[in-house]
């Protein structure tokens, strides 16, 4: 029995049939890995360019004075993320998930404010407020804005390298200055 099943083992082992099998299973799995990764990548590209694209065009108009801002700060705040989302068309839930921070930069000291870009947490019932200061002519502004997204593919590739928050969302964050052009 046990020479029987040797002779059984053997035979087996000598086989070539499906080899090309097993190699086309190992190499197309990695091939399709590198696909998504590549397509996860190109999306994640496509929003933070996007994003940066909006926020300059928003902080052009404001720069300008092209903009007529309702008279409360979060008004104004809520203005500037229906502006902003609008020209970013590929954020999902972007109104839900955006917050804007404007502060005044001390041009006297050239301190810069120092924290890091505040982004929605979902965890807390309500949100932390953000500095939101319009400015006048002739200052010189900062604009920090954040936006959380879902990876496309959140267990492989970058999905998976990306520092994640509770429900599995990243943050795409766009900084920018600007001076306020003085108004005739």
């Amino acid at each position: 029995m046990i020479s029987r099943m040797q002779k059984y083992l053997r035979a087996f082992g000598r086989e070539d049939d499906g080899s090309a099998t097993v190699e086309f299973t190992i190499v197309f799995a990695s091939v399709l890995l590198m696909f998504f990764w590549a397509a996860d990548i190109g999306i994640t590209t496509t929003k933070q360019v996007l994003l940066e694209f909006g926020v300059d065009v928003v902080a052009r108009d404001l720069r300008l004075g092209n903009l007529v801002l309702p008279p409360s700060p979060g008004g104004q705040s809520d203005m500037l993320k229906d502006l902003i989302c609008d020209r970013v068309s590929i954020l999902e839930s972007c109104r839900d998930s955006i917050t804007i921070e404007m502060a005044l930069v001390d041009t006297n000291a050239w301190i810069l404010p120092e924290r890091e870009v505040a982004c929605v947490d979902r965890a807390l019932a309500v949100q932390p407020p953000t500095a939101f200061v319009i400015g006048q002519q002739n200052n010189l502004m900062i604009m920090k804005v954040c936006v959380m997204v879902k990876p496309m593919f959140p267990n492989i590739g970058l999905g998976a390298q990306l520092k994640k928050n509770g429900d599995g969302e990243f943050s795409l964050t766009a900084v920018t200055t600007f001076a306020n052009e003085p108004t005739s």
